[in-house]
């Protein structure tokens, strides 16, 4: 975290960029008398600058109080993000993408705008790779390959297709691919998983991602330089089937002579629904951080279906400033009769409204491009220079006349270069152009200035309340120790409290558990048979000292109740049952509220918390539980006792014998009668011993809150909370005021 001598040391670097600022502004005038293009050149790398060091200090500011303010995640990934305006207002190049679905005619498109072949036209989805096109000193074109990374990128996405096709589980972590026996095994490994599965199924599979994955591994150490270096003309044969194709990342284009002004580049990117997940990548990531304007380039009866019409929608609903610097063609309109190209038009503004794109039509074009380049490579008499235009043969051009094509004048030409489906596409160059070299940089910077202001507005919101708090504080040092102690009583207390509704939580939550087991049940009948084994030897000898038998038998039940305080037995039994998981939970709960923060924590509520979390309560509630449950002790006795005349034997001592083997069994019996529903009223006491205690707990912090906040404010160290806060205030006030004065310059 900065402090603010590192505040304002940033604060005067600002100021040196301001100056640097101002030396734009002296050398824009000194070219202003004598060149009109250095100028503007100065105006646009002038106006970048200030947008630039507007996102900076908006960025500085962020960066300043991000610390002291609460941001939720998506907020702060929302405002991160426009980061990226930084680097593309700091690109010099103005890249100009063209998006599309495969077979749409971005490349045909591109190439009739330059009016020569230079890009392929029949590229593969599988195959595509992005190129880049820019006015350079001589034609040439530099081929970048794939490194190591992408390789082992490509080969995973391999894996998983493959994978999927057989049923095997996808690989949790990436492949890296080090040596050729590598990936020798995983090829072989591929091979007989596949060969398994098509045994299974007795179906073959699709081969082709094995078949690719083969060439991947075959071609992996041939292209191990970065770039490569070939002809213009060459690029026509990197196509589908080409040796080098899959390992091209994307090819860059110079060319000496072209009608595209210095700074503008043409990119070709991947069609948007390519199974190479690579290049989707590289288009996203593109449209996204790179790319300042765009050609949406559509084919009739597939209008905006599909992957690309999610990925447009991703587009808008992430940037929706993008779209508006967009140019939107369907290519190939000759391909529709009058009344098909009426649903098409149609189809396309409901697709429009639907997602809710925002275009105007006068960047909607529909034409079909290799008519105009057949047409213009006549009137240019380069149609011959051609490898494969010049075998085309179009039917809408051969019924706009009634000569062969071979055949026509240069006056023939130009009128057919004036047909309306013809001159749309020269109206789109020109209109694209002129877009490029006049308005395109203001409606850049206008919407990097409408998502800058977004944010600034956003952010200023998360200020605002602090701002206000800090302007409305009179005496400020004794307002901050008393919000600084208030604010560490609320987290004391509410630390304290959330370990007791968690506690409470968990123990409502405990299902079904028994606290009274079997092996509980048997020491009982234990100490029954072993107390009544000694009854039997007490009476045996007061027969054999002559003791009254009738008055002997008539005080055999008390003698019984009197020596098996069966009641007792059992509440100490049970409290032990309890006890173990119970009361150990009572002390976990204890040591967690100890350990919140001892300092925090005082003597006298520590001791009552210990009064509240002992077993003197739960003990009282269990103990009375058993006498509850055992109010009928005094009643079995009795009824025992009446059934004693049934006692047999041959002589009294053995009646006698007879009468305590009954207590015994017809006791074990009334035990065992009980503990049927035992566990049962154990847990609704349990249950009701932690709502008690939770409640007590909480009206104890309620209760005891005077005496922590005396005990809070004397442990912490309020000259550090004071000086933390006046920072605080320091980087919230002026923060503020950066955000005010950016929201009055956009």
């Amino acid at each position: 975290m900065e402090n603010l001598n590192e505040i304002k040391n940033r604060m005067m670097s600002q100021q040196s960029v301001d100056s640097e600022k101002n030396k734009v502004e002296s050398a824009k005038r000194e070219y202003s008398d004598s060149n009109t293009l250095n100028v503007e050149y100065i105006d646009n790398q002038t106006t970048n600058w200030i947008v630039i060091s507007q996102f900076k200090k908006f960025f500085n500011a962020y960066h300043d109080v991000e610390p002291y303010i609460k941001i939720d995640e998506t907020t702060k990934s929302h405002i991160e993000n426009k980061n990226g305006w930084i680097s593309r207002l700091e690109q010099e190049e103005f890249p100009v993408a063209f998006l599309g679905s495969f077979s749409a005619g971005k490349s045909t498109i591109i190439n009739a705008i330059f009016k020569r072949e230079i890009l392929p036209e029949a590229v593969n989805s599988t195959t595509a790779f992005p190129t880049i096109i820019r006015k350079g000193e001589k034609d040439i074109a530099n081929i970048y390959y794939i490194d190591e990374d992408a390789k082992n990128q490509l080969c995973n996405e391999l894996c998983t297709q493959i994978r999927k096709k057989i049923d095997k589980d996808i690989f949790n972590e990436n492949i890296v691919l080090t040596s050729q026996e590598i990936r020798n095994k995983l090829l072989e490994k591929l091979k007989k998983d596949i060969s398994e599965y098509e045994n299974k199924i007795g179906n073959k599979i699709e081969s082709k991602p094995l078949e690719t994955l083969q060439k991947l591994f075959d071609g992996w150490g041939k292209y191990q330089s970065a770039t490569k270096i070939i002809a213009i003309d060459a690029l026509t044969h990197y196509v589908e089937g080409h040796e080098e194709a899959l390992f091209i990342d994307r090819i860059e284009v110079a060319i000496k002579n072209i009608n595209i002004p210095d700074h503008v580049v043409l990119v070709d990117l991947p069609g948007l629904a390519v199974a190479n997940e690579r290049h989707i990548k590289f288009t996203k990531e593109y449209v996204q951080h790179k790319a300042k304007a765009f050609v949406v380039c559509m084919k009739p009866k597939s209008l905006l279906e599909g992957e690309e019409i999610k990925f447009l929608e991703e587009i808008n609903r992430v940037n929706p400033t993008i779209l508006q610097r967009s140019f939107w063609v369907i290519n190939q309109w000759e391909t529709l009769n009058d009344h098909q190209k009426k649903e098409e038009d149609a189809n396309f503004y409901k697709k429009i409204k639907d997602y809710s794109f925002n275009i105007t039509d006068n960047r909607f074009f529909k034409f079909t491009a290799l008519n105009y380049f057949y047409l213009s490579c006549m009137a240019d008499e380069t149609l011959s220079e051609t490898k494969k235009l010049k075998e085309q043969k179009s039917s809408y051009l051969r019924s706009l006349t009634s000569n062969g094509l071979d055949d026509l004048s240069k006056e023939e030409i130009k009128n057919l270069l004036n047909y309306d489906e013809i001159k749309s596409f020269l109206n789109f160059v020109d209109s694209l152009f002129n877009y490029l070299g006049t308005v395109a940089q203001d409606e850049f910077i206008k919407n990097a200035k409408s998502e800058l202001l977004q944010e600034v507005l956003r952010l200023q919101k998360l200020l605002i309340p602090d701002y206000t708090m800090y302007g409305k504080k009179d005496n400020f040092e004794i307002e901050i120790q008393s919000v600084e102690v208030d604010k560490q009583v609320n987290a004391f207390i509410g630390n304290l409290e959330g370990k007791v509704e968690r506690f409470g939580i968990q123990m409502r939550n405990v299902g079904k558990i028994d606290f009274w087991k079997e092996s509980n049940t048997i020491q009982i009948e234990q100490e029954i048979s072993r107390i009544i084994l000694q009854l039997s030897r007490d009476v045996t000898n007061k027969l054999r000292s002559g003791y009254d038998n009738d008055g002997l038998l008539s005080r055999l039940p008390s003698e019984v109740i009197d020596k098996l305080e069966l009641t007792f037995l059992m509440r100490d039994k049970l409290v032990v049952a309890v006890e173990e998981f119970f009361l150990n939970s009572l002390g976990r709960l204890l040591l967690e509220l100890k350990e919140v923060n001892k300092d925090y924590l005082p003597e006298s509520l520590l001791k009552l918390l210990e009064d509240k979390l002992g077993k003197r309560d739960i003990e009282m509630r269990l103990k009375g539980l058993a006498d509850a449950l055992f109010f009928q002790y005094g009643d079995e006795i009795e009824r025992i006792s009446f059934s004693l005349n049934e006692c047999q034997g041959a002589t009294f001592e053995e009646r006698v014998g007879s009468a305590l083997e009954k207590y015994k069994n017809e006791l074990k019996k009334f035990i065992r009668s009980l503990v049927d529903d035992l566990n049962k009223y154990v847990r609704r006491s349990v249950k009701n011993h932690t709502q008690y205690v939770e409640q007590e707990l909480l009206k104890l912090f309620v209760d005891e809150r005077e005496r922590i906040v005396i005990q809070i404010a004397n442990k912490i160290n309020l000259s550090e909370v004071t000086v933390f806060e006046q920072q605080k205030k320091s980087i919230i006030s002026n923060s503020y005021n950066i955000l005010t004065d950016l929201k009055r310059q956009l």
